[in-house]
């Protein structure tokens, strides 16, 4: 990951000069001072992360909570060619508890299978990562949309049943073949407290 954020970084630090945008420097540090110059920044880099909505704190038991990963694409990236590519992670693990591939089902159960029968037989022989996907598995909402556009219905996670082994760090990646982002956010589900008495 470090690689990809050097190398956006000075992707970032080369388009500064090609943005039609107002923006003062200090020191070595270049500050956007519109949107339209981060718009223009961003859409030179392909996939970005504009925004990770995961509430910081939620109430065991809660129905509906919604931890939604809001990005922009290129024109070319929401093509089904792209392989673009949503996965959530959960504290640093290494295999995804989500995933979703635009023009197929969102995964949060089971071996997730992209590619057919030949990623089983390369999963069986450890060639391919068994994805971590039980830890969400009978609670999510599968049908659930956060966006009407194709590329981006499934990007968002609505959890049914919030409890206390859900708190922690998520992590939404968001990947196409040339370009990747990610963002982190920590989320914190706590009971209710109990009375004590006494007499």
């Amino acid at each position: 990951m470090e690689k990809h954020r050097d190398t956006t970084l000075r992707q970032v630090y080369s388009q500064l000069n090609t943005c039609e945008c107002w923006n003062r420097k200090i020191g070595d540090l270049t500050i956007l001072t519109d949107d339209a110059c981060a718009l223009c920044v961003a859409g030179t880099l392909g996939v970005t992360i504009t925004n990770l909505k995961v509430p910081s704190t939620v109430q065991n038991g809660s129905s509906g909570t919604i931890l939604d990963c809001e990005y922009s694409l290129l024109p070319d990236e929401a093509a089904p060619s792209s392989g673009l590519v949503i996965k959530w992670y959960f504290n640093s693990r290494p295999a995804p508890v989500y995933q979703w591939i635009p023009t197929q089902k969102p995964q949060a159960s089971g071996v997730a299978t992209t590619r057919g029968s030949r990623d089983l037989v390369a999963r069986a022989k450890g060639a391919l990562p068994v994805q971590d996907l039980d830890l969400l598995r009978g609670r999510l909402d599968m049908n659930y949309t956060a966006n009407s556009h194709a590329a981006m219905e499934h990007r968002a996670l609505r959890i049914l049943n919030a409890t206390t082994d859900l708190s922690g760090e998520w992590k939404c990646s968001v990947s196409t073949f040339k370009n990747e982002d990610f963002m982190i956010k920590k989320m914190i589900v706590f009971g209710k407290s109990k009375s004590v008495r006494v007499q």
